[in-house]
């Protein structure tokens, strides 16, 4: 993640020093093809830690947007990704959840992955409120540290997703 921060910082630099010499229209280009495919590149394996580990991007991330818009230092950022239709670190990992979620609910994704999610009803038969929630199986401990069983165990959807 130091790596990714850190390249999203010297990006950062460059647009600082350019926005007021580029429309803002080659600016968020310019965001869009450098920043934004550090955010996606698996973020839907990096991006479930520790809430204060991400901060150091999304902190970058609003500094891209304050130098595109030509904002000033404390100025509130959060209109400002709506208006450029620009998402959020956050944002960006709970839409791969949800993509990735759906292909399971869909069996889009391979076998090998689809085997890992089970929902409740076909594990136990009782009536309780998560019946229909998925149930992730439990794995041998040889496959514990693999980074499929990261993907899968490291995604922790929010609720509204399930609907």
């Amino acid at each position: 993640m130091e790596t990714i921060t850190g390249k999203i910082s010297k990006t950062c630099g460059l647009l600082n020093k350019l926005k007021y010499r580029l429309h803002q229209s080659i600016l968020l280009n310019s965001y869009n093809t450098v920043i934004l495919p550090c955010l996606q590149y698996c973020a839907i394996v990096w991006a479930n830690c520790n809430h204060s580990k991400l901060n150091s991007l999304f902190i970058n991330q609003k500094r891209a947007v304050r130098n595109i818009c030509k904002l000033k230092y404390l100025t509130h950022t959060a209109p400002y990704f709506k208006n450029l239709h620009v998402f959020t670190i956050f944002d960006i990992y709970t839409l791969q959840v949800a993509q990735f979620m759906f292909k399971v609910t869909f069996n889009l994704l391979p076998s090998s992955l689809v085997t890992y999610f089970q929902i409740n009803s076909a594990v136990h038969s009782y009536n309780t409120r998560h019946l229909q929630d998925y149930h992730i199986l439990e794995l041998p401990s040889a496959y514990k540290h693999s980074d499929i069983v990261v993907l899968v165990y490291g995604i922790h959807y929010p609720l509204k997703l399930k609907q």
